[in-house]
């Protein structure tokens, strides 16, 4: 194997183990968030709009590996900090995912993509915002374009 070739690889495995950390740690925000929402929803039902939770088969222990195409074109780029919805750095967040996007378009071949992305990287009130829009599936929701813009809307002081 050719040592730039085996370098690129290295660097691929660890840009993907970055990935299944920063994934695993956000897996782990959205359940602490649901079991949040989940509890207040249950200690008032009378204002709550959401619906009782129908049980559902235990996850499969086994993960099938998602196919992963990586391309030596593509560079490997770390994902930007999280954004909580501070004011001014909305812009300097948004900038930095449509980087992502532009150098790195095999990770995200659809609009869809790119916001579950972006949602995946947002914390506190920018998180619990998102994550409303995304469960009622909001029209914006489906392009990174419109996502981006009504982010910038609520928690971008300079627009």
């Amino acid at each position: 194997m050719d040592p730039a070739d085996a370098q690129d690889l290295r660097e691929s495995i660890d840009f993907l183990k970055q990935i299944c950390v920063t994934h695993d740690q956000q897996l782990r925000e959205l359940g602490s968030a649901l079991q949040g929402f989940m509890q207040r929803a249950a200690q008032n039902p009378s204002t709550s709009a959401v619906a009782t939770p129908v049980a559902s088969p235990a996850p499969s222990t086994e993960m099938e590996p998602a196919p992963v195409v990586v391309s030596s074109r593509e560079p490997h780029l770390m994902p930007p900090a999280r954004f909580s919805g501070e004011p001014g750095h909305c812009h300097s967040f948004l900038t930095q995912c449509g980087i992502i996007f532009q150098l790195q378009p095999s990770f995200f071949p659809t609009e869809v993509a790119k916001v579950a992305y972006v949602i995946s990287l947002l914390s506190g009130p920018a998180l619990q915002w998102a994550t409303a829009e995304w469960e009622n599936q909001t029209p914006h929701c489906m392009s990174f374009s419109a996502f981006s813009g009504e982010l910038r809307k609520i928690f971008d002081s300079a627009s």
